[in-house]
């Protein structure tokens, strides 16, 4: 099946602001970075503020009567933990309030050709979520681009026979050592999937009612990298470049990396 591109289009700060995700997870960012990245969200309208569960509480605190959500990451960045321990993971993020949780899809699965037990992982965190918005990273740069439509495939399998809601398949993690495929290509292949499976959401809004939207993250640091993921079909960006991204020189991030 063709994917074709949307219409190219032209977008205001604002509504660049509306699909990012602003994420403090580096390894080193302190609760001071959360501070900072908290009030440039609230400044700027971003869509989200993704934060380390450790800190999802103050992140939830310092955003609370705002339009920006507060989303943490679950099993980050590499996605190895039992299923169990990610179920109670998600479990205990939803009863700290986060509004969205980031999880890493147990990938390594895919690189065995072990498709059941991926699929039951995910079905097992989309059933522990009971309709909170998920999304599932897929780290695209470890798979083959067979594989990342065959997670993506699962997926939707799961999507369909959950009736499952507020599902995003998200590109990466930003923490793979290497860069083996670039985030316009995995969205592209994504969609194809989602398509084909007539669960593409056209806007971001489907995705409350059954459709599946797109993450595109790592390396999104300008218009230049976001606006043709957009135009492919991504509905969310992920980055800690959100000021530089929305063109406005309103303050800088302690960390400058994006992921």
């Amino acid at each position: 099946m063709q994917v074709s591109t949307v219409a190219s289009r032209t977008f205001t700060p604002q509504q660049l602001a509306k699909t990012i995700d602003q994420s403090v997870l580096r390894q080193t960012h302190t609760f001071s970075d959360v501070e900072a990245n908290a009030k440039l969200s609230l400044k700027h309208g971003f869509r989200a503020l993704v934060v380390d569960p450790y800190y999802a509480k103050q992140a939830r605190d310092l955003l609370k009567g705002s339009d920006v959500l507060c989303a943490s990451v679950c099993d980050f960045p590499h996605g190895r933990e039992t299923t169990d321990t990610r179920v109670s993971a998600v479990k205990n993020l939803l009863a700290i309030g986060v509004d969205e949780v980031d999880i890493v899809a147990k990938y390594h699965l895919l690189l065995e050709n072990n498709v059941k037990d991926f699929k039951e992982d995910i079905r097992s965190v989309v059933k522990a979520m009971s309709g909170v918005p998920l999304k599932i990273i897929l780290e695209v740069d470890n798979l083959t681009p067979e594989q990342i439509k065959k997670a993506t495939s699962l997926i939707c399998e799961v999507a369909k026979e959950e009736s499952a809601k507020n599902l995003i398949v998200k590109t990466k993690t930003g923490f793979a050592q290497k860069v083996n495929i670039q985030n316009i290509d995995a969205v592209k292949l994504i969609r194809q999937v989602l398509d084909e499976n007539k669960l593409y959401a056209e806007n971001i809004e489907e995705i409350k009612n059954g459709k599946l939207g797109i993450k595109a993250s790592s390396g999104m640091k300008s218009k230049d990298d976001v606006i043709p993921a957009l135009n492919m079909g991504a509905h969310i960006i992920g980055t800690s470049s959100g000021v530089d991204i929305i063109g406005e020189s309103a303050g800088t991030v302690s960390n400058p990396n994006s992921y």
